[in-house]
């Protein structure tokens, strides 16, 4: 794969901000060249969800992508190592459901995965991706306001606002604690 392609598959958002979210589609839907579409679809869903006039596209891959998954949930289980999904493209779908359906919906969507560690690692992606985004700071606050979230994924978050060195929400932090301590009387 050629050095320019492999960097854009692998950072879309550095596309995204830089150069034209199209040619992450273009690449990453390429079909010909795979086999196994689906971390394309949810990264390219991830990047369209954005934007007001790509929300449609992102709705139509991320309705592929599911029906990939369906399939692939049906796979035996010495077949699933040959259709590989990562944090990465499990927390890209939870991303464009976020800013499609809504925080709830991502957050269901994200729950779904096994094993826990994966939800962990992938709230913590999501988080940090959405930190990072325009205003930021106050998407993820207005999100976490809505929801009910487990220990878990509330240490993911927290980790994401360390890691981006921003300063958590007072509510979140009290949140953390108050359930630290009733675990902690155990």
């Amino acid at each position: 794969m050629p050095a320019v392609r492999k960097l854009i598959i692998e950072n879309p958002d550095l596309v995204e901000r830089f150069g034209d979210p199209q040619t992450v589609q273009r690449l990453h839907l390429d079909v010909s060249r795979q086999k196994w579409p689906v971390p394309g679809l949810l990264q390219c869903a991830k990047v369209l969800s954005r934007f007001e006039a790509t929300k449609a596209k992102a709705r139509e891959n991320l309705k592929e992508a599911g029906g990939w998954l369906r399939w692939h949930a049906d796979l035996p289980e010495d077949r699933l190592h040959l259709y590989p999904i990562e944090n990465r493209d499990i927390a890209a779908g939870a991303e464009a459901i976020l800013h499609l359906h809504g925080a709830k919906a991502a957050k269901d969507w994200l729950c779904d995965w096994r094993p826990p560690r994966v939800i962990y690692d992938c709230a913590y992606l999501l988080a940090l991706s959405v930190l990072r985004g325009e205003d930021g700071k106050n998407n993820l606050k207005h999100h976490l306001s809505k929801l009910t979230v487990r220990a878990d994924i509330i240490l993911a978050i927290l980790r994401a606002y360390r890691e981006a060195s921003v300063k958590p929400p007072i509510e979140l932090v009290a949140r953390a604690v108050k359930v630290w301590c009733r675990f902690g009387r155990i």
